[in-house]
């Protein structure tokens, strides 16, 4: 409801009184409507009747479904002397802001045009106009995507007697919608990705219809969000000293920005990191909205906690050899003078995968969730997780690149960097000239400390921290071999390897004064199973392990 005056000299609602040939005007009894100036806009108008200031004072009330008014009232200037919404008494106008309405000279007309949804183009004319903007605290809805909570839904606890593994539910919602998390904060996974969707707005509601109020939501269009993300990857974190586990810089974490699309929406994709090896192990997030210039804070800002499963390493590593990894093969045609090829820039992903970790109950466990060198070394006694892929180049015309996708999943893309071909001699026609390109590679162990979801001897299950040993994997020499050298050449001499390594029974060998290892096979060097595993179920039958094969590692004294 808008009230305009203009003033003592202008009264706009008198009646006129014939005094015996001297005319006098007299303020109405009565309110006076004013004609609606659009039948689009359902405002209404009039000016009050009764005393001075009531024929003084028009007042308007504005079109319930859309707040706008349109009137025809006298061509004079107007003061605005009050803005109110009876509908909702929060909504409040400061008088002394509120610009007057020049509405003096009717020659001057102004006109606005709208293009409708069915593309007609609608046009108004005006002298003077009031446009008065209430502006409502933003809102930020923060979800994740395709999730009705935060984090991991379930977390599978795997031991070595129950391979199968235990369900733990790590939330639970009711008919309310209202979210419980099992241990107390959402739980998230080392590595694993993970989506929030960002919604900016401000919403507004019309209440002037009672019955059917109208709401609106305007979005943050191109609004600018600011992200510091404790358990993302990217922040540096101490791996010992007095400082173990907190972040390298406290005050200078690492953020990451992005803007609101057109209908203020925009979505936030990041990996786990590392986790809080203090108790209660959690670790937070803050987002800030830039909404014309105004820094506005996310209502979770200091108060979402979230809770990372994961490794943070120690520093102690150690390196060995480890096998040997086919990335390509190449397959010959049959045919003598034929052959295939690779050309430049030809591309093979390989997508690796396992089920889960094993969690017993030991002080040190065996984990592989760290993977290939996720962590990097920065500075002194710190590190960073970073998604960015880690890349190798072989010495066999061979680029490979891995992604980590998930603590348990990881790709592996190779790309030839030159042509690469089989042979058309006629030693190798068909799966002789095969052509396998591959890698050595180097499996990496370390210390660190293991945070994770366990037993809490009560039945249930509660988040702790255990120092563990981390292995992961890293790409060595590549190699690019037929399948007549792996055959032929590459299998015996390995074999040859492995069999200098064990000494045969008869050498009468009972104790050990050396400095290294000594294996003794229990099997002669012509029995078959000379050289097998203990459960090769080809040489040992259907109830491995055999004794017979089994080797004895006689360890220096």
């Amino acid at each position: 409801m808008i009230k305009l005056s203009a003033g003592d000299a202008y009264r706009m609602n008198v009646v006129r009184k014939d005094n015996g040939g001297d005319y006098t005007y007299e303020n109405a009894t009565d309110a006076r409507k004013y004609e609606a100036a659009s039948k689009q806009v359902k405002s209404t108008a009039q000016v009050g009747g009764g005393d001075d200031d009531a024929v003084k004072t028009i007042t308007i009330t504005t079109d319930p479904a859309t707040g706008e008014f349109a009137a025809l009232v006298p061509p004079v200037q107007y003061k605005v002397t009050s803005v109110e919404v009876p509908s909702n008494a929060e909504i409040v106008f400061d008088r002394a802001t509120i610009p007057g309405i020049d509405a003096s000279n009717p020659l001057a007309v102004k006109t606005d045009s709208v293009t409708t949804d069915e593309g007609k183009v609608q046009r108004f004319s005006y002298v003077a106009s009031l446009n008065l903007a209430h502006r409502v605290e933003p809102t930020f809805d923060v979800k994740q995507k395709g999730a009705p909570a935060f984090g991991d839904a379930t977390f599978k606890y795997v031991t070595l007697n129950d391979p199968k593994g235990q369900e733990v539910p790590l939330y639970t919602t009711d008919e309310q919608g209202t979210v419980t998390y099992a241990m107390g904060a959402p739980v998230f996974t080392q590595l694993r990705r993970y989506t929030f969707t960002l919604d900016g707005y401000e919403q507004y509601v019309n209440q002037d219809d009672a019955q059917n109020p109208v709401t609106d939501r305007v979005p943050l269009q191109k609004s600018t969000v600011t992200i510091t993300n404790q358990f993302a990857a990217g922040q540096v974190v101490n791996f010992e000293g007095a400082d173990d586990g907190k972040f390298k810089d406290e005050n200078n974490l690492a953020t990451n920005q992005l803007q609101l699309d057109s209908l203020g929406h925009a979505e936030y994709t990041f990996m786990a990191g590392f986790p809080n090896i203090t108790e209660p192990y959690t670790l937070g997030l803050n987002m800030v909205f830039d909404v014309n210039g105004a820094q506005k804070q996310w209502s979770g800002n200091g108060t979402f906690k979230a809770i990372v499963l994961g490794e943070l390493p120690s520093g102690n590593n150690f390196v060995t050899s480890g096998p040997d990894k086919v990335l390509m093969v190449l397959r010959d045609p049959p045919g003598s003078n034929s052959s295939a090829y690779y050309e430049t820039a030809t591309s093979v992903t390989e997508s690796t995968s396992y089920a889960g970790s094993f969690v017993t109950n030991n002080e040190v466990s065996t984990l592989t969730k760290l993977g290939f060198e996720a962590a990097t070394w920065v500075g002194v006694g710190a590190g960073v997780i970073t998604e960015a892929s880690t890349k190798a180049d072989l010495e066999v015309r061979a680029e490979v690149n891995l992604d980590i996708t998930d603590s348990q999943a990881s790709s592996t893309t190779t790309t030839t960097t030159n042509r690469v071909s089989t042979s058309d001699e006629e030693d190798y026609v068909g799966t002789n000239g095969d052509v396998f390109i591959g890698t050595a590679t180097n499996i990496l162990f370390g210390n660190a400390r293991s945070v994770d979801i366990r037993p809490d001897g009560k039945g249930g299950f509660g988040v702790t921290r255990e120092n563990v040993i981390s292995t992961g994997m890293e790409f060595g020499t590549g190699f690019n071999y037929s399948q007549n050298y792996v055959e032929n050449t590459l299998l015996p001499n390995l074999e040859s390897v492995r069999n200098s390594l064990l000494h045969d029974p008869s050498e009468g060998i009972t104790s050990n004064t050396t400095n290294e290892v000594v294996y003794v096979s229990k099997v002669s060097k012509d029995d078959p199973r000379f050289g097998s595993n203990n459960n090769d179920k080809d040489v040992c039958g259907a109830l491995p392990p055999c004794r017979a094969t089994s080797l004895t590692v006689r360890a220096t004294p």
